[in-house]
């Protein structure tokens, strides 16, 4: 199988960067599979996790929102944050995930900013999954 170039970026620098045979990423139209010579497109991203493989072996990692690039000489995206499973917290995701809830029923406070909680109820759900 031939490979092309992919990079991920966020904010605190490069993610990846190097050859992969395909990428796996869910986007606001549902999920895609991306192979070498991949039409151009440009998508939003979803929190989800996305899947690369690298000479075989596939990789995972739990991404944030942001950006894919499909052009002729790369794909790219530009999240918010990209972890893999080894490098997640399990304790603190599980603790994020506790408090999202919690302010999504009403426990915390009185002025709780819905779409944020729901947003980190999504990345801490996320996280969990991707290290299982």
């Amino acid at each position: 199988m031939s490979s092309f170039k992919f990079r991920v970026i966020t904010p605190y620098g490069e993610f990846y960067n190097g050859l992969v045979e395909s990428v796996n990423i869910k986007t606001k139209e549902g999920r895609i599979g991306i192979l070498k010579n991949h039409i151009p497109l440009v998508s939003p991203v979803e929190i989800s996790i996305l899947y690369f493989k690298v000479e075989g072996v596939e990789k995972k990692c739990a991404i944030s929102d942001g950006i894919l690039y499909i052009g002729e000489e790369e794909t790219r995206v530009i999240a918010n944050a990209c972890e893999y499973p080894e490098d997640i917290n399990i304790e603190r995701a599980l603790e994020s995930k506790n408090r999202a809830e919690a302010r999504l029923a009403g426990k915390l406070e009185d002025n709780v900013d819905l779409k944020r909680a729901e947003c980190s109820l999504k990345r801490a759900m996320n996280r969990i999954e991707v290290t299982k």
